[in-house]
């Protein structure tokens, strides 16, 4: 057993099971899907093997049955053991890597410990079938952007973000860039308002399923009710953002898994405004 083998996991080196420890069990619903990522290439780069097996545990207990948990990461995703895995031992990325640039680089390093561990399952994956035929977006024709809102501002002693104005600016010159190729608009966001505005004036789509309920700046972003059906179609609509032709994301734990998910840099407009200095946001003439 090697304990702590990266963030919030421990790794059974001779049953090759990587283990989520107690210590994460409350964390947010992305941040603990990317830290286990992030062990499975930890588990590579340190032992030259990778996870057969997952035990998730009670994980992700916000979102789950207190009274009958299940295993949230089996309810979503299935482990694909045809991916094969490079055997160059040196690529590992840190529990915080979603807090960096999405390069090419990274996602094509990252693309075989993702698809291997975070393969949809049959059900997640009828959930996202259906979800394009109720909303006519089969076809990939699409821009879609993912704005977060709530409480991701708070992160890190004050995480630097941009409002809802520059996703849209964005928004608006590449869906008219592409408007007669009848390229649709696909927005995710807590904020209901803003996603009334994007669907109101690009002519764009909501997933509704996707929708919490009410929230507020410092509130998390978790349904009240019926948190697993909620969880099943969150995850879905992401793979759907990831296939769409051009993606705008900020930058964080499901816009990362949004990226990852595409396989690609190419078309993915990242929001980078936590590179900055907070004072390159501010004019003072103090002469």
């Amino acid at each position: 057993m090697i304990e702590d083998i990266s963030f919030g996991y421990d790794y059974d080196e001779e049953s090759k099971v990587l283990i989520a420890r107690p210590l994460i069990q409350d964390y947010g619903l992305f941040s603990t899907f990317c830290l286990l990522l992030s062990a499975t290439t930890a588990c590579h780069a340190k032992c030259g093997t990778v996870p057969d097996e997952i035990n998730f545990g009670n994980s992700l207990s916000k979102f789950n049955n207190k009274e009958n948990p299940i295993d949230l990461y089996k309810f979503l995703f299935k482990i694909d053991h045809s991916i094969e895995i490079p055997k160059e031992k040196e690529f590992h990325v840190g529990p915080d890597n979603h807090h960096t640039l999405y390069t090419e680089k990274t996602i094509k390093g990252l693309s075989p410990f993702f698809k291997r561990y975070f393969s949809l399952n049959e059900e997640t994956l009828n959930v996202k079938k259906a979800l394009e035929a109720k909303y006519n977006i089969e076809d990939k024709n699409r821009l879609s952007v993912i704005y977060r809102a709530s409480d991701k501002w708070t992160d890190f002693g004050g995480f630097l973000n941009m409002g809802p104005g520059a996703y849209y600016r964005l928004a608006w010159d590449l869906w008219h860039k592409h408007q007669d190729s009848g390229i649709k608009l696909l927005i995710q966001t807590e904020d209901m308002g803003v996603a009334d505005w994007f669907c109101r004036s690009l002519h764009g789509s909501f997933i509704t399923e996707t929708k919490i309920g009410e929230t507020n700046s410092t509130t998390q972003p978790i349904p009240s009710e019926n948190k697993d059906v909620w969880l099943r179609n969150f995850v879905a609509s992401l793979y759907i953002h990831a296939e769409s032709k051009i993606l705008v994301t900020y930058s964080g734990n499901s816009g990362y898994f949004s990226a990852l998910a595409r396989g690609t840099s190419k078309d993915l407009y990242q929001e980078h405004s936590f590179t900055k200095n907070c004072k390159e946001f501010f004019f003072s003439d103090d002469t």
